[in-house]
């Protein structure tokens, strides 16, 4: 079994930001972050959460893991949210395959 941290995910949607050139500006609340940049007319609020969870509750070994949870709000133009997307995907793959 493998799973990512929440802060090496932090990581990750930063890589995203910085592949489109967006400045990223990270804030930190409990339970997450909450990840801006923009450029122009182009906008990506990112925000990332996580809870504290029993997944597996027939082995007391592993106890409790955090859940992440990602979601995302981007504004511009069509050709900039889909190369936002790309860009996620790729910082993101080995949370997805």
């Amino acid at each position: 079994m493998y799973f990512v941290p929440p802060r090496v995910l932090l990581g990750d949607l930063e890589r995203a930001f910085a592949k489109l050139g967006l400045e990223c500006s990270i804030s930190e609340a409990e339970g997450g972050w909450e990840l801006t940049g923009s450029r122009a007319s182009d906008r990506v609020r990112v925000t990332l959460s996580y809870t504290l969870e029993d997944v597996f509750r027939e082995s007391r070994a592993i106890g409790e893991i955090p859940v992440s949870t990602i979601v995302c709000e981007v504004e511009g133009d069509r050709e900039f949210v889909e190369t936002f997307k790309r860009a996620l995907e790729v910082s993101l793959l080995r949370c997805l395959g």
